[in-house]
Parts: C-alpha cells; sequence; structure tokens
C-alpha cells in the first residue's frame, strides 16, 4: 500500500482546494501538473492544506486525466488529476500541521509526498476516524 500526502496548492492556484473537494479528486496544476501521473490505482492520499493541516483521504481510481483549469482570477494551468474514491471530507476539523509533524516528522513543503513508513501512514490514516461526521 502507498500512501501520499498532496498539498492542494492553494495559495498559487486560488479555487484548487475547493474544486479538488467538490469533484472528489487529487489535482496539481502547471508545471507541478505531472506530479499526479505518479499515483496508481488503490494509492490512499491525503489532502493537505497549507496552514491547515490534512483535510480529506480518499483512495485513487487508478488513471490520471488532463484538462485545463481557469482558476478565482481566469488564468489557466494545465491539471492533471485523479479521482478519489471512499472520499472522506474532515476540513472542519482537520488533523492539523502540528499533529501531522508530531506523527510523521515532516512538513508538506511539495506538491505531492510519498510517505515511506507505512506504520506512521495507517497511524494518520486511523486518525480519521473520530473526525468524520
Amino acid at each position: 500500500m502507498r500512501y501520499f500526502v498532496l498539498n492542494t496548492d492553494k495559495r498559487y492556484v486560488p479555487g484548487a482546494e475547493e474544486a479538488m473537494i467538490k469533484n472528489k479528486k487529487a489535482s496539481a496544476y502547471g508545471s507541478r501538473a505531472h506530479q499526479i501521473d505518479r499515483l496508481r490505482e488503490n494509492d490512499r492520499i491525503f489532502l493537505y492544506s497549507n496552514e491547515r493541516g490534512i483535510i480529506v483521504r480518499g483512495t485513487a481510481k487508478g488513471k490520471f486525466k488532463e484538462k485545463e483549469f481557469t482558476d478565482k482570477f481566469h488564468d489557466v494551468y494545465d491539471e492533471h488529476y485523479m479521482e478519489l474514491k471512499n472520499f472522506e471530507n474532515i476540513s472542519y476539523n482537520p488533523i492539523t500541521h502540528e499533529e501531522l509533524k508530531n506523527i510523521t516528522g515532516i512538513t508538506p513543503s511539495q506538491t505531492l509526498i510519498q510517505l515511506p513508513d507505512e506504520k506512521v501512514a495507517e497511524e494518520i490514516w486511523g486518525a480519521f476516524s473520530g473526525r468524520t461526521k
């Protein structure tokens, strides 16, 4: 089982985070769009929102897609995305940046990070249980 943390890039692509949540997908844009191509079917994905923490978890459906994405300011970006199944949104009660750092020792500063320690990744996956509605 592979686990990834995907930064929603809300600082650089306005509206991207909202689109990911609304459309239940993991996306990357512009020069970073190709990062999504690394994902495979049944990979587990965490969406990370800057300054908030992990807000979503889901499982990759397996085939990335491409399209153009227009942000809130009408700038257009290449978008690569993968739809997610088993989608759970905890943006109302996220796994905070501090909690994530305590569990994993990492601060997501890249678009897509693979978590190398499956035991640690399972701990994050399990932390959703008490936070979902």
